[in-house]
């Protein structure tokens, strides 16, 4: 229950990436802001946003860190890959604890005896194997001698590229922030200023999703630099967050306005075109009016059957 994004952009012919991501984290029925982003580094090139499970993400990160560390200069790729194994680790570990441990069994050991179990057994036990799941998701991204890159990591431990999309958002305010990046017409030759407001548009886009916090954390990545994690008080963020403001209430007016002029027209456009019924309506009552004033006029000058007038 959450908001990541990531997008690819130039600055003065430089590739770079910009990204943010709220601070909420979900247990159950409780819900609370933690006090580090959810920017986690995995080398100095390459960061992990992460959706979902922060104890999940936390062991996942401290399994990736060893061997990456034996690569020299690890790509995105590389990266990206190892995270994603490491992912499904995670989740056949767990699945193992939960379900064989108790049976006395270890994922190898059920593969190589499932001959030796009733077929009922082992289909239930294969079905409930393949059904445990992490709900839990990362988008990988970084700047590597290749250029930029983002990957986003999901169950059951699949990295997946959107290079060629310029952008990626994950968790529960995905789409909406998504819905941000397809009305711009997004792309990842966009410079650096309209890609990290049209970031930070997509992150408050996703504010009304449940799950999703209302503190912005914003990232930049550039080759060579190590990712930079923007303070909430830096001139830059407080410059977009103003502009924001300022763009919402832009809309609110021009809404208004908007409904002011369709509101006119119709009024306009309904006095000239009345119903034909109720136009001889009108035109019957108006005529009575008249009728009525007449025969009263002619009452208090004219006299009864047979009498004089007066």
């Amino acid at each position: 229950m959450t908001v990541c994004i990531a997008a690819i952009c130039t600055h003065q012919g430089m590739n770079m990436i910009v990204g943010a991501s709220d601070r909420l984290v979900t247990y159950d029925d409780v819900e609370y802001e933690q006090p580090a982003p959810k920017i986690l580094p995995l080398a100095s090139h390459t960061v992990a946003l992460i959706a979902g499970s922060p104890e999940d993400h936390m062991t996942i990160v401290q399994r990736s860190f060893p061997r990456i560390g034996l690569l020299t200069l690890p790509t995105v790729e590389q990266i990206a890959n190892i995270y994603a194994d490491e992912f499904a680790n995670l989740r056949r570990l767990r699945a193992e604890r939960r379900y064989l441990a108790p049976l006395g069994l270890s994922i190898w050991t059920f593969l190589g005896n499932q001959t030796n179990l009733s077929l009922d057994v082992s289909s239930r036990l294969v079905d409930i194997l393949e059904k445990e799941c992490l709900e839990s998701s990362a988008i990988i991204a970084g700047s590597d001698q290749f250029g930029p890159h983002i990957y986003v990591v999901t169950d059951p431990g699949e990295a997946r590229c959107c290079d060629l999309d310029g952008w990626a958002a994950i968790g529960s305010g995905s789409r909406h922030a998504d819905l941000q990046f397809i009305e711009e017409k997004y792309h990842r030759a966009w410079e650096f200023e309209n890609a990290f407001l049209t970031t930070y548009l997509a992150k408050k886009k996703a504010d009304i999703t449940p799950g999703v916090g209302p503190t912005t954390d914003l990232f930049w990545i550039t080759p060579g630099d190590q990712c930079r994690v923007l303070r909430p008080d830096e001139p830059i963020v407080v410059q977009v967050r103003n502009l924001h403001k300022r763009i919402e209430a832009n809309a609110k007016r021009a809404v208004k306005k908007a409904r002011g002029s369709i509101r006119d027209w119709v009024k306009n456009e309904i006095s000239k075109n009345k119903p034909q019924g109720q136009q001889q309506i009108e035109t019957e009552t108006a005529g009575g009016t008249e009728a009525i004033g007449d025969d009263t006029q002619g009452i208090s000058g004219g006299s009864a059957e047979g009498q004089p007038p007066t």
